[in-house]
């Protein structure tokens, strides 16, 4: 990334959508950088600034004027807002869902609903959801300012006007937080604006690197869609189900089933039984895999300000969560409509607080300590920015408030990297138990192989008092040698937390070089060891945790995913099923292709190398994608599109 595009991304009087913006310093600043490099591409971004910006306080006054005049008093609107949120939730969630018998992985990522504006068309049903908690995050954190200035609320003869204060500012945060999103995408992801007459077109320099991140996220839910289902062909064998389901929850589970679930204006009320819940279960198994994939080398370690509770006994107390509202949903009403305030009553949002903790000490052998620490965990803090996809609760005179998608479909790698840092477990402290995590998975597959291999154990490579360094990964082949960086990242929410990740794994990049050099200049010194490695080429790799950027290449350096280099040792292959399914049960598991990396050790090491730098199977990949421009403006005196890679239409 050049100089200008970090100077204009750091500094907040430069940023349209900030208090801070200073259309004055962005005159003079202008001024001053007409001569550096890239200043013609980056900028439209500074000369559309003032329009962003009058876009960004134009929303916010509108939202303004609708929180004062809405008749609503801050209790009541947070709970419609939600409410609201719910509805939209449950309503997307009927008209979407997977239809038909048979299907590849792909096709839970296809799915499309019909946009409020006719002109923008079908988009993304996900995403449309994604956006509803997006605004409530606006909302909330800007509604906390007008607390003391809204009335009491009042019956009023013409209800429809207050449920369309909730409709209105709703789509106000929406449509900014679409504009905001693609602007900050655009600007942190090496993208540039297109202006031509009454059109204003984001696009970007390298589609190459939109297409591996659509592909990345969909490797991802691919590889844990085919944990879940071999989880679930393993379920349907078991006899012995009670002592199956405590050996999984660590006999941390009270046998304890809902037996019966009411909604009286909006607020949940359970009843308690004996014996096991089969559904609520299989989602702990599907959530437990999708943890395990990615976070098994921190999975059932202690974190160390947590009272003794790991991520395991965090994801047990939150899939008892997840069951409560999510036995919920078969009790809402098929007239979803909402014409009056009380009839957001129809639908779940609340519950108290004392009751839900109740609930989770019945369902549990969690201390009462424990349960508090973890409900705190997942509330927001009403002095800082809200944030429901890192925080799902919102705490209210006694009542926990909670969005549906933050609970039951929450990103739960955002979920799980905040549970981590708010109990004391920063990125740096899991790299150390990435780093030996991937060292144990390596050796056992290339065991496994029974291919030459060598691990060195020590990580600090001495040659003086000052002329050393510390290697992550070195692994001494046949006729390779491997020197990887260990990068741990976050998974990324927004273009910023992308734009970090991304760094990170550029600094590791820039360090694997470094020290690649380092072992190829001193490598007699270390044979004893590293083994002889005189003779073998260096292949250099970045490797980190989660699928998002593999096939990126940052200073010459390949970026790859433990699953996919794993999967190159242990199976030198790639295959794609095609499931059919009858009442929820897989009767066929059908093989549709494969890809063969290699047949023997030495067609292993000879083929790794183009393996890393362009892996056959991303390629593959791409063929479900194309690159399509989006529109994203509704009302404005100009046309808004973004370039994004979507799923084919076939």
């Amino acid at each position: 990334m050049n100089k200008l595009r970090k100077k204009i991304i750091r500094d907040l009087k430069l940023y349209p959508f900030s208090d801070r913006f200073d259309i004055n310093y962005l005159t003079g600043f202008i001024s001053k950088i007409s001569e550096e490099k890239d200043f013609n591409l980056l900028h439209p971004f500074l000369l559309l600034a003032s329009d962003f910006n009058n876009l960004f306080q134009e929303s916010f006054n509108q939202i303004k004027s609708t929180i004062l005049s809405s008749n609503l008093d801050y209790d009541l609107l947070t709970e419609c807002l939600i409410s609201s949120a719910n509805r939209h939730f449950i309503v997307v969630s009927k008209i979407s869902g997977v239809e038909g018998n048979e299907h590849n992985y792909e096709d839970f990522f296809k799915k499309k609903i019909q946009s409020v504006d006719t002109s923008i068309g079908d988009i993304d049903a996900r995403a449309a959801l994604e956006t509803e908690i997006d605004s409530l995050n606006i909302l909330f954190s800007y509604l906390k300012y007008f607390k003391e200035e809204l009335k009491t609320s009042l019956e009023d003869e013409n209800d429809t006007s207050r449920v369309d204060s909730i409709i209105h500012m709703t789509l106000t945060a929406n449509y900014y937080n679409v504009i905001k999103t693609s602007y900050d995408d655009s600007i942190f992801n090496n993208g540039f604006l297109e202006v031509n007459k009454n059109k204003l077109h984001f696009k970007y320099l390298n589609n190459d690197e939109l297409f591996l991140g659509k592909i990345g996220y969909f490797r991802l839910n691919r590889n844990l869609s085919a944990h879940h289902i071999i989880l679930k062909e393993t379920l349907e064998k078991v006899n012995d189900v009670r002592t199956f389901f405590s050996s999984f929850y660590n006999n941390k589970n009270e046998i304890k089933r809902i037996k019966k679930i009411i909604i009286k204006e909006g607020e949940i009320f359970f009843t308690l039984a004996s014996g096991h819940d089969k559904q609520e279960f299989c989602n702990f198994i599907f959530l437990e895999e999708s943890l395990r994939t990615y976070y098994e080398f921190v999975y059932d370690v202690q974190m160390p300000k947590s009272e003794g509770l790991s991520l395991k006994d965090f994801l047990i107390l939150f899939n008892m969560l997840q069951s409560l509202f999510n036995y919920s949903l078969n009790l809402v009403d098929d007239d979803d409509s909402v014409m009056r305030i009380k009839e957001f009553g129809k639908f779940p949002y609340k519950i108290k607080t004392e009751s839900l903790k109740s609930y989770l000490k019945l369902k549990s052998k969690y201390s009462c300590k424990q349960i508090n620490y973890f409900l705190n965990l997942l509330t927001n803090n009403i002095d800082q920015r809200i944030n429901f996809w890192n925080y799902p609760l919102f705490k209210k005179n006694g009542y926990y408030l909670a969005p549906l998608l933050s609970v039951l479909n929450p990103l739960i790698f955002v979920l799980s990297d905040r549970w981590l840092e708010d109990s004391g477990f920063d990125i740096e402290k899991r790299g150390v138990f990435f780093e030996n995590h991937i060292k144990q998975k390596l050796s056992n597959a290339l065991n496994e192989k029974r291919y030459f291999f060598k691990i060195p154990k020590i990580s600090k490579f001495i040659v003086s008092t000052d002329v050393f360094e510390e290697i992550d990964l070195i692994i001494n082949l046949k006729s390779i040698c491997i020197i990887a960086e260990v990068k741990c990242i976050k998974y990324a929410l927004n273009p910023r937390d992308e734009f970090n990740a991304l760094n990170r794994l550029r600094e590791g990049a820039t360090q694997v070089n470094r020290k690649a050099d380092f072992i190829r200049n001193n490598a007699t010194k270390f044979i004893d060891k590293i083994g002889d490695i005189s003779t073998k080429p260096i292949i250099k790799m970045v490797l980190t945790n989660f699928p998002s950027f593999s096939g990126y290449v940052l200073e010459g350096v390949p970026i790859v995913d433990l699953y996919l280099i794993e999967a190159y040792i242990r199976s030198g292959r790639i295959s794609n099923h095609r499931l059919v399914t009858n009442n929820g049960k897989i009767i066929e598991n059908k093989l549709e292709d494969e890809e063969v990396f290699y047949n023997n050790e030495d067609e292993f090491c000879d083929n790794l190398e183009g393996f890393l730098f362009k892996p056959d199977y991303i390629e593959k990949c791409r063929n479900y994608y194309e690159l399509v421009a989006n529109k994203i403006s509704v009302e404005n005196s100009f046309d808004m599109y973004i370039d994004s890679v979507e799923f084919k239409n076939i």
